[in-house]
């Protein structure tokens, strides 16, 4: 009887778990240090809808970059010559936990949702990547965290810091105002603000709220680490990008999309510069809209930065204990 060949594994084959993944449906039994979560809801979104179709076509796009054959040890960088993740890989640390049950009509059902099921991934030790949605998510899932305290590091055109706007309160524009209400949320730097749809008010409230504005101008001209030095120590950051944050050559498929964003390799500098100074406690991507997109470019390049900011946040000297998740495993 011949041999059984291995499988080959195109990316256009199979389950589309993240970067394929371990696939977990009951969370009792999840068993990771790093859990991914979906959020396929945009009812926060006040512009064109589509991003609660981001989940899925993140986790399909993360094929491209999912680590193949019989001896997987996770992922190369060849600009740096370096391998990352190779613990995480080999031993089966990551797994895909699907997505929060969305109570079409009934947000803050599914706010709750969110909080939910967050809370259970966290009371498992384990470190979330959670992809909405619109950034209004963002919200209900820092409030599953009991560390305190938690500093936010947020990537983002605009400040969505509006208190609120026609009676609404937990939208879009308002994630990081009702962040800042919690107790245990302490600082929040906003990166990459930019246009004419950031009203003085706001700005002028989130300054008095103590949180740390930084332009793209300001982080070309002097730089993102004397940018973070100025916004003072940091500890316990949850890390959130809102796509729009980044420029639209790069990310087309946005809804917000501002034009003189963040590129590329400054995003991978400011990942590498929040991780290295600062534990990390969460990541988020939001407002990817996949029904704008240019050949998945922009669904591509978020499943991308997700790996390279675990390859990062993973080889800090913190990520061994993580003390505020309780003690890893594996």
């Amino acid at each position: 009887m011949a041999e059984e060949r291995p499988r080959i594994n195109l990316a256009h084959v199979g389950i589309a778990s993240f970067c394929r993944f371990p696939i977990c449906t009951d969370l009792d039994t999840l068993d990771a240090d790093i859990a991914v979560i979906g959020v396929p809801y945009d009812d926060g979104g006040a512009w064109r809808p589509g991003m609660r179709f981001a989940p899925r076509r993140i986790r399909e796009c993360s094929l491209r970059y999912a680590p193949r054959g019989v001896k997987a040890t996770g992922f190369y960088d060849f600009e740096t010559d370096t391998d990352f993740l190779e613990h995480e890989v080999t031993k089966g640390r990551i797994w895909d936990c699907g997505d929060v049950d969305i109570i079409y009509t009934k947000p803050m059902e599914t706010q709750n949702n969110i909080t939910e099921m967050l809370t259970k991934v966290l009371a498992k030790g384990a470190f979330p990547v959670t992809y909405g949605g619109d950034h209004s998510i963002s919200f209900p899932v820092l409030r599953a965290y009991k560390t305190d305290p938690i500093d936010i590091v947020m990537i983002d055109g605009h400040l969505d810091f509006t208190d609120h706007a026609g009676g609404i309160t937990h939208a879009g524009m308002n994630p990081f105002r009702r962040a800042s209400e919690l107790p245990n949320v302490r600082k929040i730097v906003h990166i990459g603000i930019r246009g004419l749809r950031n009203s003085k008010k706001v700005r002028d409230e989130a300054l008095a709220n103590g949180n740390t504005i930084i332009t793209v101008p300001d982080m070309r001209s002097r730089g993102i680490e004397k940018c973070l030095d100025a916004a003072g120590p940091l500890t316990n950051v949850y890390f959130s990008i809102d796509i729009d944050g980044l420029d639209p050559t790069i990310a087309p498929a946005c809804s917000g999309s501002e034009p003189g964003g963040i590129l590329y390799q400054e995003m991978l500098d400011i990942m590498q510069a929040v991780t290295k100074r600062s534990p990390v406690i969460g990541f988020d991507i939001t407002e990817v809209n996949p029904t704008l997109d240019l050949a998945d470019l922009t669904s591509c390049l978020s499943a991308l930065l997700t790996i390279r900011f675990l390859g990062m946040a993973t080889s800090a000297p913190y990520w061994k204990s993580r003390p505020w998740q309780g003690k890893p495993k594996g």
